[in-house]
């Protein structure tokens, strides 16, 4: 019954196994053979217990039969061991036979379980052979494609020896052209360094410059402050000089007509001495008449300055002179102080020209030597802002 189950199972296995790949089936009769082995191995595992415990009943045995034989004297005991013996050997036998009945089993299932395994591993090595075919195949194809692209990857190699020994030339021709570049670098950066000094220090001249050229438009500025207050002055003095002059000359001509009254005058109190009332009439006419002649003199001059003047004339009519001779020396050292005056001016505006045209040409000097915008830009805001100042 088991042989036939087993088979019948086989069948089904095989019928199952056989709509799936040559892998499937290997794995598959791999499995089994591993039950198979398993199998074995328990059916190896009973039978040898069988075995220990025949011969350990075996031994009993044949230790109980000596120990029989050697009572046999001895009759009633002997007999009643024999039969105690007996009694004790019937259940024995009956599992010797047991034990030898399951041994005959197991070693039929051992024969089928073998003839199984002899099947299986007969498929297994048809299996292994199918797979060392399919991949001897493989590697084969695999080694005339690894060959393929060993050649390819070998061509590609020369290529790239080729191309890597050309990057070096061109490597070394580039370290060359580097380093020749590093040193112009250095050049540039020593020159760079120079031409920051050279503006540094032209910056600082031309900052001394502008200092120098605002001193000398302030005191410009100043100086021609000073020069208008003073042509203010010698035209203010021009004019009291002219109006003095002019009140001189009126004086002058009043003095000689005063004279000529005085004198007329004279003559009539030599011809005839009138009495002391027409004497009083007199002179009552004669202050009335100064007085007239020095109201209109104040009426028609300055009341701040020309009053002085009409007074000092009213005064001390017999010193014109002083009166002429001053503003006249006062104008000549006007006149000398404004031709100083100029001499100065003329001087700081050769003096600003000189910076004006010195400025430039180190600021075009400065560009030419250093080629950067950004410096030609400073300059040109700075000259820029220069005039504007």
């Amino acid at each position: 019954m088991d042989q036939k189950s087993w088979l019948q199972k086989k069948r089904s296995s095989e019928k199952a196994l056989a709509p799936d790949t040559a892998t499937n089936f290997l794995i598959c009769n791999e499995e089994k053979t591993e039950e198979l082995l398993i199998e074995k191995a328990q059916v190896q595992r009973d039978n040898r217990l069988f075995q220990d415990k025949l011969s350990s009943a075996l031994c009993e045995y044949s230790s109980k039969d000596n120990v029989a034989k050697k009572q046999v004297k001895i009759a009633q005991e002997a007999i009643a061991g024999w039969e105690k013996a007996e009694a004790e050997a019937v259940p024995l036998k009956k599992d010797l036979d047991k034990v030898l009945q399951q041994k005959v089993a197991c070693e039929e299932r051992l024969c089928h379980l073998e003839a199984a395994l002899k099947e299986c591993m007969q498929q297994l090595c048809f299996v292994r052979e199918e797979q060392e075919k399919r991949v001897h195949y493989a590697v084969m194809k695999k080694s005339e494609e690894f060959e393929k692209t060993q050649i390819a990857l070998d061509e590609k190699l020369a290529q790239a020896s080729e191309k890597l020994v050309n990057l070096d030339a061109e490597n070394a021709q580039l370290n060359k052209a580097l380093s020749g570049k590093d040193k112009a670098i250095g050049q540039l950066r020593k020159y760079k360094v120079q031409a920051k000094a050279d503006f540094n220090a032209l910056m600082s001249r031309v900052e001394s410059a502008e200092k120098e050229n605002a001193s000398l438009k302030y005191e410009v500025r100043v100086l021609e402050k000073e020069l208008d207050i003073r042509n203010d002055e010698r035209e203010f003095n021009l004019r009291t000089a002219d109006v003095t002059q002019k009140q001189h000359q009126e004086s002058v001509k009043r003095i000689a007509k005063l004279e000529s009254d005085c004198q007329r005058l004279h003559l009539l109190v030599q011809k005839r001495l009138p009495d002391p009332d027409a004497l009083t009439k007199m002179k009552n006419v004669v202050e009335m008449l100064g007085k007239g002649r020095v109201e209109t003199r104040r009426r028609k001059s300055n009341p701040s300055v020309l009053s002085s003047v009409d007074l000092g004339v009213d005064v001390s009519v017999d010193t014109p002179s002083k009166w002429i001779n001053f503003p006249v020396e006062k104008l000549d050292t006007m006149e000398e102080e404004n031709t100083s005056l100029k001499y100065a001016l003329a001087k700081k505006s050769s003096g600003v020209e000189f910076s004006r045209t010195v400025y430039p040409r180190s600021a075009s000097r400065l560009s030419r030597d250093l080629s950067s915008g950004h410096v030609k830009e400073s300059l040109k805001i700075q000259t820029s802002s220069e005039p504007s100042k």
